[in-house]
């Protein structure tokens, strides 16, 4: 810097330092109107964005910018500034800022403007003195969040301003408020000097004017995978009545990056950051009318863990201790429950006891001792069941006996041999089954073999007058009755020789007697198409549609209590002689359950006892 340049700086400052006060002086003491060479705040970022910064503060610079956002920082941080100012004119500053939980935060800062000894100019002349001036200013800051969306703070300060040999103090106080609308926008507004400290250097005075600043801001706005950008605007009232603005955006490239443009109070401003997981660096450019432009530097640094991870850490404690908490009471409870099914087992109420181990299921479904206490009840219970089910089907049986014997009599004297061996057949191994129903069925055994060798006869003499019709009808009686016969399958495959139909049905007999049905009633459909009247393909159809139907009983009719109900209603009428009815309901069952055994046995029963009587 040249001479000239230097003497004029040197006039300019030793003119309006001295003189500052005086010059807003006047006889009613109001001292308002001048601002701190302070006021330019700290915190380079903000400095690069215009100063605009009252709703986006979230760091240590907040505790100029607008105390209420401390409470909103992410984590502790420390910011340093350095301004280079005109005639060799320098600005520092130091801020420390911590958060407490979510809703408090705390910060102190200091900071510090001087100039080095210089040359002191009178009429344009040196005078041989050296001029020193210097001001500094402590601070404290506090912010609370008494709700989700609002914070309210403030900034304590205390000044000390340096004038070649003279000193003085003053005191101020700022207060703010920050509301955070979405995630991205929010608002904050600031009054400085509520309090205003009043600074007296000899017979001059000066008070900071008070100031109000409001702004809007919206950060971390998504342009596409790289870029995100932040911008706010700020309306700064200096001593209410004049008003100017600041207003900055920053464009965030990637994760570390950003570039940042800004207006404050009519002069451009232009910065740079670059961050890291522990601090950033920061440069801001101000063009200033008058004096030489300003450069600035700036560091942040941060530590300890955001708000966001301690939140985490603190959800994932409590659901740590909730989830202990928990187990152990279900633990307890299984372990009563538990417990408690098996004194209910023990006490044989099996019912209770299985309530209570799937109770315990339903806490723990891995447990292993309520499974295998589960699994016992269980196979306790269908025991128990099939042990009542075979006691109640003895004693039906039993009850039976009787009756089902006189109706083995009536068959075979009304020629139903089969019906009746059948019928004693499934009484020979019950309790009640005395030695007179086994030789009633020995003698029937005996009816049925003679009428087996009556057939075959009959057969063979038919076969010898060439009938092969009536002797593929006398053969095929046989064999349907008993698919082993050999000597009934050996007529059936001669008789086959002589006729094509004949030995169509031959192979639907022997398919019978080998139980393929399917097979067997395909064949016995071609020989109706050519024959619809023949008589042994009628006859064995009847045989292969009995045989395909279930052979269902007492079992398929347990499935519907209701069916149940329907058959104990038919044997009461039938004992009380209404046989007709009784008949009724077992035909209508009989259309839901065709084939079942239990209920044509019931008919059969019903049917026998209307029989006429025998001469």
């Amino acid at each position: 810097m040249n001479l000239i340049r230097r003497l004029s700086l040197a006039l300019q400052f030793a003119l309006i330092l001295p003189l500052s006060g005086m010059a807003f002086h006047n006889d009613n003491n109001d001292y308002s109107g001048q601002v701190s060479p302070l006021s330019m705040g700290f915190g380079v970022r903000s400095l690069g964005m215009g100063g605009a910064f009252v709703a986006l503060a979230r760091d240590a610079d907040a505790m100029h910018w607008n105390p209420a956002g401390l409470s909103g920082a992410e984590r502790h941080s420390v910011s340093l500034t350095h301004i280079r100012l005109f005639a060799e004119t320098e600005y520092s500053s130091a801020a420390w800022a911590m958060r407490f939980g979510e809703k408090i935060g705390l910060g102190v800062s200091y900071s510090y403007l001087g100039t080095d000894d210089f040359p002191e100019v009178n009429s344009f002349l040196l005078t041989g003195r050296m001029i020193n001036y210097s001001t500094w200013q402590a601070s404290f800051s506090a912010a609370y969040k008494p709700i989700k969306y609002v914070s309210l703070g403030a900034t304590g300060r205390a000044m000390r301003e340096s004038l070649f040999r003279q000193s003085a103090e003053g005191y101020g106080l700022d207060v703010g408020v920050q509301a955070y609308f979405t995630k991205m926008i929010t608002a904050g507004a600031q009054i400085r000097n509520l309090a205003s400290p009043l600074i007296a250097l000899g017979s001059s005075a000066r008070r900071e004017p008070r100031t109000g600043v409001f702004g809007l801001g919206v950060s971390g706005l998504s342009l596409n995978k790289y870029l995100k950008t932040s911008f706010a605007f700020d309306l700064e009232l200096i001593g209410w009545w004049d008003p100017k603005t600041r207003a900055g955006v920053e464009v965030q490239i990637g994760d570390n990056l950003a570039i940042r443009a800004g207006q404050k109070r009519g002069n451009p401003t232009f910065g740079a950051g670059f961050t890291t997981s522990f601090g950033r660096i920061d440069y801001a450019f101000e063009v200033l009318d008058g004096i030489d432009d300003a450069h600035k530097i700036g560091a942040s640094f941060f530590f300890g863990v955001t708000e966001e991870t301690r939140r985490e850490k603190r959800r994932l404690r409590q659901e740590a201790e909730l989830e202990s908490r928990l187990n152990s009471a279900r633990k307890d409870q299984l372990a009563r429950t538990a417990l408690r099914a098996r004194e209910f087992m023990d006490e044989g109420q099996l019912d209770s006891s299985a309530v209570y181990f799937q109770f315990a299921l339903s806490i723990d479904s891995s447990d292993s001792r309520a499974l295998a206490g589960r699994a016992e009840v269980d196979q306790m219970q269908k025991e128990l069941r099939a042990e009542r089910e075979l006691q109640d089907a003895s004693e039906a049986k039993i009850s039976e006996i009787p009756g089902s014997l006189e109706i083995a009599r009536r068959l075979s004297q009304s020629g139903r041999i089969h019906s009746a061996i059948d019928l004693l057949s499934e009484i020979q191994g019950d309790p009640g089954a005395d030695t007179l129903t086994l030789t009633l069925l020995d003698s029937l055994i005996t009816v049925r073999k003679n009428w087996r060798e009556n057939k075959l006869t009959l057969a063979q003499l038919a076969e010898n007058k060439r009938n092969y019709t009536r002797a593929l009808q006398l053969y095929g009686d046989v064999f349907t009755n008993s698919p082993e016969d050999s000597q009934a399958r050996a007529g059936l495959s001669r008789v086959a020789k002589e006729s094509a139909i004949n030995s169509i049905l031959v192979s639907a007999y022997e398919k019978f007697g080998r139980a393929e049905y399917d097979s067997a009633a395909s064949l016995v459909a071609d020989v109706l198409v050519r024959d619809p009247e023949n008589a042994s393909a009628l006859r064995l159809n009847e045989q292969i549609i009995k045989a395909l139907r279930p052979a269902l009983g007492l079992e398929a009719l347990s499935e519907n209590p209701a069916d149940l109900e329907k058959l104990a209603r038919a044997l009461d009428l039938a004992r009380q002689e209404n046989y007709v009815a009784a008949i009724s309901i077992l035909d209508s069952l009989l259309k839901d359950y065709p084939g079942n055994s239990e209920l044509i046995r019931n008919k059969r029963q019903i049917e026998l006892r209307i029989l006429p009587p025998e001469k």
